[in-house]
């Protein structure tokens, strides 16, 4: 589930090139003609344009309007237009994913449907239909700002608690009604708040959009439909959301809210879940929230944004009445109702005379305070990652050497995994042996490397497998061993690891360590693309895909057009033969329309990876650069 920002960006500006041209008209089920005007954003699972509809505003004297609608279009990545420019295609291989993803895209607008009318805090979804070989549901289009802009267009200045939480909590309450309707919104930050004008008024009414990462699932908490890995925005999805979601979880919606309320009161980004693990989130606030920030929201935010899952509020419901008992508003309102809200939040004061009971009650508070303030800080020591960690937990001592190693830092990382490796964490044990293998942190040591490999692998480890059996394929500390090369490799398929299944398709390609069987190769390699449509396919699949296609081997008709697709998909993995491949497809014509403007882009990526045969590619085109 990567989250890299270029990833994003390079898929988003892909994604904008297939978008529906300015002009095209869509006709619902129901009879609605919407004309496209513009691209509003793309992403996730869908491009989002604006459009204009003619609404019949009195039937009786058939008076209409023209009115402005947002329509998001369900479209995959790796799919593309026909030849129509409208009509969205896919090969066959991702035909599954795509008519599962239309379903689970369809559910999901039938929720929002429902819940029209509920909250003035969602946005309104009208209608739905398919058309063009996909499915649309059209919103309304709110006039405004996203929160993002608004705290951008005022430099980023923190707002007050009050503003915070006038502008937030409708949003929270907004989610609680979703999540009992067991819909998970799962992409919640300051971009996808937008804040709807009222005319002739200065309120600003904050409206949750954007539900293209959302899920749904039935009252067991089972998913109703595929769970596809689609993403997560830094800073706003804590560590389990880069993992597979196998349950109904509205812990990971209280974190992204309490990470937008973050960035409310201190006008900075939150830093990324991994980053507040290694510090703990109650330093990190400590380090970042404004002084003038209550006792209440800062516990509330603390305990909204705790890295582990299990130690996170469980529940919207929970964060809103933690802010409700500061913002002074009524546990009743449950985001049904309410409409505009101003930024700006009044306090009244008010007179309170001591008495006697008053001064008592104030003692024996104070004395319970202190109790729990001595018995949270033995608790956040004694459960803190590090503590654990030198305290010989090897489960902690893995998780500080992940962490260093996300951040750079791999000596630490050598470090924490030699600890855990060593008290049998089979984890360690791989991730170890790769820091000898490629010598990060440590002088490259094969041998070595080969040792925590073959210890995380006879633990069942399927990355140690697959490293093992690589080390046993490539001969670089251990002799070549081509069947002892397909049987750690088949180990760690048969855990269902990608990377294993393209390397022992090679096997059976190259009838390494067993016959020859370029059928069954290409079986594996289909496994692997078909299984990282959502991912991006190892570069190594995708290519010996393309080369099958391109001769025709395998069990494949010769094919140009989806040898330059999976080429493409290996090129777009930053593989510089496939680039290099592409780039020639581009500037012969072959499986793709000629473009000699791609052939230089694609050329230019392989180049600077070092390839020769793309450099002098380029010299070749310099007369038309």
């Amino acid at each position: 589930m990567a989250t890299d920002k270029n990833q994003r960006k390079e898929e988003k500006a892909q994604m904008l090139e297939c978008a529906l041209p300015v002009g095209t008209v869509l006709c619902s089920k129901a009879g609605n003609e919407y004309t496209i005007t513009g691209v509003l954003g793309a992403g996730g699972f869908g491009i989002t344009y604006k459009a204009v509809s003619q609404v019949v505003l009195n039937k009786k004297t058939h008076y209409s309007q023209m009115a402005q609608f947002a329509i998001k279009e369900f479209f995959m990545k790796g799919c593309y237009r026909g030849g129509s420019g409208t009509d969205m295609l896919c090969s066959s291989n991702l035909k599954g994913d795509m008519e599962r993803g239309k379903e689970d895209f369809k559910k999901e607008a039938d929720v929002l449907i429902k819940l029209n009318g509920s909250s003035p805090h969602i946005v309104m979804v009208n209608e739905q239909f398919e058309a063009n070989g996909t499915c649309y549901y059209v919103m309304d289009y709110l006039e405004g700002q996203s929160l993002q802009q608004y705290m951008e267009r005022r430099d980023r200045r923190a707002l007050t608690e009050a503003e915070a939480l006038a502008l937030l909590l409708p949003v929270a309450r907004a989610v609680a009604l979703l999540h009992s309707h067991h819909l998970l919104h799962l992409d919640i930050k300051p971009d996808n708040i937008m804040l709807k004008e009222t005319l002739g008024t200065d309120a600003l009414t904050p409206v949750l959009i954007d539900f293209g990462l959302a899920k749904h699932f039935d009252s067991k908490g089972r998913p109703t439909s595929s769970l596809m890995a689609r993403g997560a925005t830094e800073g706003y999805a804590p560590l389990e959301q880069y993992s597979q979601l196998a349950y109904f979880a509205p812990e990971i919606d209280v974190y992204a809210l309490g990470a937008t309320l973050f960035f409310l009161l201190t006008g900075t980004e939150p830093a990324r879940a991994h980053e507040i693990l290694s510090i703990s989130i109650l330093a990190y606030l400590q380090k970042h929230l404004p002084a003038g920030v209550s006792q209440p929201v800062r516990e509330a935010i603390e305990k909204a944004m705790q890295p582990i899952a299990s130690a996170r509020m469980q529940t919207v419901g929970e964060f809103v009445a933690a802010l409700e008992l500061v913002a002074g508003v009524s546990e009743g309102d449950g985001g049904a109702s309410g409409g505009a809200v101003t930024v700006a939040f009044e306090h009244k004061k008010k007179r309170f005379r001591f008495k006697k009971k008053h001064i008592v009650m104030g003692i024996v508070c104070l004395v319970v305070c202190i109790f729990a303030l001595c018995g949270r800080a033995y608790y956040v020591m004694v459960n803190s990652t590090e503590w654990k960690a030198e305290h010989g937990d090897a489960e902690a001592q893995y998780t500080l050497g992940r962490l260093s190693s996300y951040d750079e830092d791999y000596e630490k990382a050598v470090y924490w995994y030699t600890k855990s490796a060593e008290q049998g964490n089979a984890e360690a044990q791989r991730e170890l042996g790769a820091c000898y293998y490629v010598g990060e942190g440590v002088p490259q040591d094969y041998e070595k490397g080969v040792y925590w490999f073959t210890k995380a692998a006879e633990q069942g480890d399927a990355g140690g497998q697959y490293y093992l059996g690589q080390s046993y394929l490539f001969d670089k500390s251990v002799p070549r061993d081509y069947e002892k090369a397909v049987y750690w490799l088949t180990k760690a398929v048969e855990q269902n690891s990608l990377d294993a299944k393209a390397l022992l398709g090679d096997c059976y390609f190259y009838g390494l360590g067993m016959p020859q069987d370029k059928e069954k190769a290409v079986s594996l390699y289909k496994q692997v693309a078909q299984a990282s449509a959502y991912y991006g396919c190892p570069p190594r699949a995708a290519i010996r895909l393309g080369e099958c296609y391109e001769l025709g081997i395998g069990g494949l008709s010769r094919n140009d057009s989806l040898a330059a697709y999976w080429f493409k998909r290996a090129a777009m993995g930053g593989d510089d033969y496939a680039q290099y491949t592409i780039g020639i497809y581009y500037k012969n014509g072959k499986g793709v329309p000629q473009n000699d403007s791609l052939a230089v882009v694609w050329l230019k990526k392989a180049a600077e990876q070092g390839n020769e045969n793309a450099r002098e590619a380029l010299d070749r085109l310099k007369p038309i650069m």
